[in-house]
């Protein structure tokens, strides 16, 4: 134990309360004195917590990378950025790639033509089949084909698109001995027999020779006996391995099942996406090829794998749209309605990119002609003679001219004259807008002429001129009278 350290802190203490001095007597009780500062401890130091409006200061931040750019905030002063990581767009109800679509694109494609391919969000992507499509064993079917194996049934999408339906109207059974065939129930069911027997040799006379049908057999179970098919020798090919323009079936010549074309000249998909058009030929899904040639020595053409065509413009050169067709244009070649356009493949391929430097934008109140994003712009005259009484613009040529005088104000010598104000070189002219703005009108005000020996002096055409002379007559017939101009 620090015996120093507590005297310190007791000495301190006794020193500090109840005002107590040197003069030996006892301190008054001290009840509610602190301890002074230091001495019984260490500092008791106070944290100030930041305020929540430092906990909500945030900054914009932002992630890029190939597939775009996604914002973001973080802490006021640095910290993480709580942008998300830019992504492949996919199906899934989000903006991966943070361009403001959500889903764009063909993101559910499964190749398969009997499909539409959707996308639904967050359930990720769906393949309905099509609409006025069928899709049975795998083979998808149009609305309306009828099934190769059985002809009473067909392709219905309105009452289903997994399984053959129920088809209407007339069919063939297989027995040459039955007239009117008619479907029912998916089924070819046969109309009334004609052909009466007694054996099977009877019925050999009515075999149509069809190695695929069934063999004739005479029924003596019923009466009258009648000619009827031997269904175990019916030929059944499985359709396992059809498809949209082949279907396994039996060859009435050698009652063999084949590979046999089928919906000839009907629509089918080659699974191409360069090709249009596709039709069932010789049992092959077959498409004409895209046309991509846009006509241009500068591109090169090929289709674009979505139904269209791409063209890749060569590296030295531009393709500008005109009123009737695109044309090529070579590195550096002016525009010919634009003389601040030029082909520069660096700036762009698709069409004329402005230019720099000097041109002549043909007007005449322009100075200092530069091109400026695309244009042709010059920098006005200044036409300002300093007077308050004038209205200037250019003059066509280089120049400016005045345009307007102000009602009651002459132009004279540079300066702007108030109406009624005397030339003060010559009290005979004054400036009268009435008869002009530009130079001294004359007035005809009393003036003098300077010759004391004249009176009445008037201005006359903008000078004064001295009226009748003084009449000097004395009435003394000896003297010769005459004015003095000096007296």
């Amino acid at each position: 134990m620090n015996r120093f350290g507590l005297l310190s802190c007791v000495l301190v203490l006794i020193a500090s309360c109840g005002g107590g001095s040197s003069t030996g007597q006892r301190p008054e009780p001290c009840e509610a004195c602190p301890p002074a500062p230091d001495a019984c401890g260490p500092k008791e130091t106070t944290v100030e917590e930041p305020g929540p409006e430092a906990a909500d200061c945030t900054e914009a931040c932002t992630r890029t990378n190939e597939f775009g750019t996604c914002q973001g905030t973080m802490p006021c002063g640095g910290g993480p950025c709580n942008a998300p990581e830019p992504a492949k767009e996919v199906c899934d109800g989000v903006d991966n790639d943070c361009d403001g679509e959500t889903d764009e694109g063909q993101l559910c494609e499964d190749g398969d033509p009997c499909t539409d391919d959707r996308c639904a969000g967050a359930s990720g992507c769906v393949h309905p089949i099509a609409q006025g499509h069928c899709r049975i064993g795998g083979v998808c079917y149009l609305a309306g084909d009828i099934n190769p194996h059985e002809g009473c049934q067909f392709c219905l999408p309105d009452k289903s698109q997994e399984a053959w339906s129920p088809r209407p109207g007339g069919c063939d059974d297989g027995n040459p001995c039955t007239a009117v065939d008619m479907c029912k129930d998916g089924a070819c069911v046969g109309g009334e027999n004609t052909c009466e027997c007694n054996s099977d040799a009877d019925c050999s006379a009515h075999d149509d020779n069809d190695l695929c049908n069934g063999k004739l057999y005479c029924d003596v179970s019923r009466v009258p006996h009648l000619c009827l098919i031997d269904t175990n020798t019916v030929v059944h090919c499985d359709p396992a391995n059809d498809t949209r323009c082949l279907a396994n079936l039996c060859d009435p010549t050698t009652g063999k099942c084949s590979m046999t074309p089928v919906f000839e000249g009907k629509p089918c998909d080659d699974g191409e996406k360069c090709t249009t058009n596709d039709q069932c030929k010789e049992g092959q899904c077959v498409g004409d090829a895209y046309s991509c040639d846009d006509g241009l020595d500068c591109t090169a053409d090929s289709c674009d794998g979505e139904g269209g065509c791409t063209h890749v413009t060569a590296q030295d050169y531009c393709v500008v749209s005109g009123q009737e067709h695109a044309t090529c244009v070579p590195k550096g070649e002016q525009d010919p309605d634009n003389q601040c356009a030029v082909c520069d493949p660096n700036v762009r391929q698709d069409g004329w990119s402005g230019r720099s430097g000097t041109c002549d934008d043909s007007d005449p109140c322009t100075k200092e002609d530069q091109c400026v994003d695309g244009a042709c712009v010059g920098t006005p005259y200044t036409c300002d003679d300093g007077l308050d009484c004038t209205t200037e613009e250019c003059d066509g040529a280089g120049g400016c001219k005045v345009v307007t005088i102000a009602e009651g104000y002459c132009v004279v010598g540079g300066a702007c004259v108030a109406a009624s104000t005397v030339n003060p070189d010559n009290p005979c002219l004054v400036c009268d807008p009435a008869k002009s703005q530009e130079e001294w009108s004359p007035n005809s005000a009393e003036c003098d002429d300077g010759n004391a020996c004249t009176t009445s002096d008037m201005c006359v055409d903008g000078q004064c001129v001295g009226g009748p002379a003084i009449v000097c007559d004395d009435e003394n017939p000896c003297t010769d009278d005459s004015c003095d101009p000096a007296n």
